[in-house]
């Protein structure tokens, strides 16, 4: 019997999943208040139950075939383009020897008995993998240029590298009875790293020399971070409501609250100097399906500001309309090609976006092939000038950028880009050279001229925690999670105030005329700074590039670090530079062809900057806020939840289903390739009790629905499935990777990766150190946790009260090392 399954919220739309007698979806379509069809995607099947095709809500076509062992051979995409993989023939595993796009090779690699990576090829780099007997992790990892990078391991203690020896030689040291990390060395540092005992990292401390920095965190029982005191001794409290969710925050001389509406959506924000008296007001609006549709921004003494969204059926931004005081600022819109890719950007209003040359850009379009390359990119300035610029590709690596040539006076007429062996850029749009050593990390920017310009340097984690640029004091960086957290430089200490991923506020130790106040965009793109009286503002074009000066925050587009002298997003904490001008990275990425980096190792947000972000470097993920894994459960213990399936009188009102259902069918109405591992590794992110491990299967969702080269599209239908809403199921519908990736390190540990926690945005490889530990985020709001939450809060508000940590913080934490997970 087909079987119907409606999901909402109070006060949103309505999601009916109409299922087949198999159980297995044949369409899932979206309601909006008032009944009617928002959009709907359509599933067919072939004779085993595997996808055959399916129709989106944008009403484009994809097709998919199998080998006899149901692995995806061929997915066709909605513009005729066709991805092919192919398969060890030794094994019936995951393991792709072979991808290519319409006939042309993209990359090749050969597996052992054991699955074990021996080399991979892309273009004309060869990349080659030497192990130690049975071990699964390579001994010595031979780059393109030739170069050796050797790791050493202790299998009897951890699978991660002891120590590994290149240029520049790190090591590791694990605590012997719980295996945790406890110091990162190299050259420039020493890291080190204490726990509580809820394996939340309490003390990490960096030893520069004979100077050592420390940060603190303390967490509560549930695993909540409810105070950070950074490496410049400014201490960040927060405080959470009976619900769990974040409520107060005060770190220094700036205090930010939070207020929420019926299905616990974080609408208000109110982030106050209390120096200068100053604050700043940011009101949210929300549509049918939770998308944010308005933001007003409120800065003392200054007009305010709004900000209106419109998007399409597959949840896409077609509009944004920046206004004030009655007057258009900047209105764009915004249309894409049937993958999804950004075509046209048009812009109109007083504050346009400009290019590095000051030139004021109303309209940009984009031509891409089937490889996401830009061929072609037209622009029309205010002036009525225009831009055309032609890209090439190399012929042996056909991803790599190697010519520009332009039409417009201010841009060179012709710009040719030459790569190392291992495919970095040597030479940038401006002539200045660029260095790097054999683990692909940026050294050195030289003018070109042979001036220095800058010198980058590295921890034992890979992170970027040091500059030097001529003659200034020596720059010091400090993350906390993915984002930065606190410069210094000589006397000049600055902290970063970061909450729910958003930046707030940037304020300067003992120099309280320095704090300043962040106007930010859905995207978290910085577009204005406050600073007691004065507003500066910034724009951006379509993939992130703006005019010099404007902003004396670090934080640019979509959030991220803009390199100050250089214009460059060092994104991945330091993995790879983003260079907006050229719209793409300045290295290939090591996730690339066949693993989480999709086809195109340089190419930016496979295309769509608009909708997606990639702090990674790696990977991208979707940007607005609503997807945020606050937004994932966020009404579901305030709201009115409601699950009706239609066989007979069935009613069944569970959160984990409802959630589930409404989340996967997110996925499928997003994705631009309808694959198993975009909807499983949805459902996933929903359902995995630790929100690292949410963040990193909910970003791998929309990366492999995105990039074309979706595998094992067969289960879909499956994650789907009522009895498919749990993590583990999710094993069998994760593409196989010889060396790990951000969510398995094979499909034989699958479910073991999948409940253990892990680092969001750092990818651990086994060509690169282990990651560093992470506290945790904020969990996720669930019924039956709810009156824990409330001893939680106020446990945490007590001791706010008190200065001393809440009762029974570490107590009455089950120890990890019993191989039970902590209730979080």
């Amino acid at each position: 019997m087909a079987r119907e399954v409606q999901t909402w919220r109070d006060g949103e739309g309505r999601t009916i999943t109409r299922s087949n007698p198999f159980d297995k979806p044949d369409s899932v379509e979206r309601l909006d208040l008032e009944g009617e069809s928002y959009s709907q995607h359509l599933y067919f099947y072939d004779g085993l139950g595997r996808t055959h095709h399916d129709l989106d809500e944008m009403q484009n076509f994809r097709y998919y075939q199998y080998d006899a062992f149901d692995r995806m051979t061929l997915s066709g995409l909605p513009d005729g383009t066709e991805v092919e993989r192919r398969y060890a023939g030794h094994s019936r595993k995951e393991l792709p020897t072979w991808i290519g796009v319409d006939g042309k090779v993209i990359g090749e690699q050969d597996f052992d008995g054991l699955g074990r990576r021996l080399w991979l090829e892309v273009g004309s780099a060869r990349d080659e993998y030497h192990y130690e007997g049975s071990q699964s992790r390579p001994g010595e990892h031979l780059t393109p240029a030739g170069e050796s990078i050797a790791f050493t391991y202790a299998p009897q203690l951890t699978t991660e590298p002891v120590s590994l020896m290149a240029e520049d030689e790190a090591s590791y040291t694990y605590d012997a009875l719980d295996a945790r990390l406890r110091v990162a060395q190299n050259s420039r540092g020493r890291r080190e790293f204490d726990y509580d005992a809820a394996n939340h990292p309490s003390v990490e401390r960096w030893c520069d020399g004979d100077t050592t920095w420390t940060a603190r965190y303390s967490h509560s029982r549930l695993g909540r971070q409810w105070l950070h005191e950074d490496i410049n001794g400014l201490e960040t409290r927060s405080d959470y409501d009976l619900a769990g969710r974040l409520e107060h925050v005060k770190q220094g001389q700036i205090e930010v609250d939070y207020s929420y509406d019926s299905l616990s959506r974080p609408y208000l924000t109110r982030c106050h100097d209390l120096d200068s008296g100053s604050e700043l007001v940011t009101t949210l609006a929300f549509d049918d399906w939770g998308r944010e549709v308005s933001r007003t921004l409120a800065l003392s003494g200054q007009p305010t500001r709004s900000i209106t969204q419109a998007y399409r059926p597959d949840d896409r931004l077609s509009s944004r309309h920046q206004q004030s005081a009655g007057q258009t600022l900047l209105l764009e819109t915004f249309a894409y090609d049937e993958r999804g890719r950004l075509t046209h950007h048009v812009c109109s209003g007083t504050q346009l976006p400009m290019d590095r040359f000051g030139n004021a850009i109303t309209e940009q379009s984009f031509d891409f092939d089937a490889l996401d390359n830009l061929r072609e990119v037209y622009t029309r300035f205010a002036d009525g000038s225009e831009d055309t610029c032609t890209r090439s590709f190399a012929t042996n690596d056909p991803c790599q950028l190697v010519k520009l040539v332009h039409t417009h006076a201010d841009y060179p007429a012709s710009l040719d880009l030459d790569y190392d062996a291992n495919g970095n850029l040597l030479v940038d749009e401006q002539g200045r050279a660029l260095a790097y050593d054999r683990q692909n990390r940026l050294l050195q920017v030289k003018n070109p001229n042979g001036q220095v310009l800058v010198d980058y340097h590295y921890d034992a984690h890979n992170q970027l925690c040091g500059e030097d640029r001529g003659s200034a004091a020596h720059v010091l960086r400090f993350y906390q999670d993915d984002r930065l957290d606190c410069t210094v430089q000589g006397t000049t200490r600055i902290s970063y105030l970061h909450t729910q991923g958003r930046p707030l506020a940037q304020q300067q130790v003992d120099s309280p005329d320095g704090t300043l106040l962040l106007l930010t965009g859905a995207s978290n793109s910085v577009l204005g700074e406050g600073q007691q009286q004065t507003l500066r503002e910034t724009r951006y074009s379509a993939f992130g590039e703006r005019s010099d000066a404007s902003l004396q925050c670090p934080l640019g587009f979509n959030g991220e670090v803009r390199d100050q002298q250089t214009g460059w997003y060092l994104l991945g904490k330091g993995y790879r530079a983003y260079n907006p001008y050229l719209m793409c990275f300045h290295s290939r990425d090591f996730l690339s062809p066949f693993e989480a980096g999709g086809i195109n190792g340089y190419m930016y947000c496979a295309g769509d900057p608009v909708n997606f972000r990639d702090p990674t470097g790696h990977f991208f993920d979707f940007l607005p806020s609503w997807m945020t894994p606050v937004m994932k459960w966020g009404g579901l213990a305030l709201g009115a939840i409601g699950v009706a399936i239609s066989l007979g009188a069935l009613v069944t009102p569970g959160i984990g289903l409802m959630a589930a259902f409404m989340k996967a069918s997110t996925l499928t109405q997003i994705s631009t390739v309808a694959s198993v591992v975009s909807a499983g590794t949805g459902v996933g992110s929903v359902m995995a009790k630790d929100e690292q491990t949410s963040n990193v299967l909910g970003t791998v969702s929309f990366v492999t629905g995105l990039v074309g080269v979706a595998v094992g599209l067969k289960a879909l239908p499956n994650a789907l499935k009522k009895k498919a809403l749990n993590t583990t199921t999710v094993a069998d519908d994760l593409p196989q990777a010889t060396t790990p990736n951000p969510v398995v390190n094979n499909l034989d540990d699958a479910a073991s990766s999948l409940s253990a926690p892990q680092s969001s945005g750092n990818v651990t490889t086994s060509s690169s150190p282990p990651a560093a530990p992470s506290p945790p985020q904020a969990p996720s709001v669930t019924q039956n946790a709810t009156q824990l939450h409330m001893q939680d809060s106020q446990a945490i508000s007590a001791s706010r009260q008190s200065g001393a940590p809440p009762e029974n913080t570490l107590s009455k934490v089950r120890n990890p090392a019993s191989g039970r997970r902590n209730s979080i």
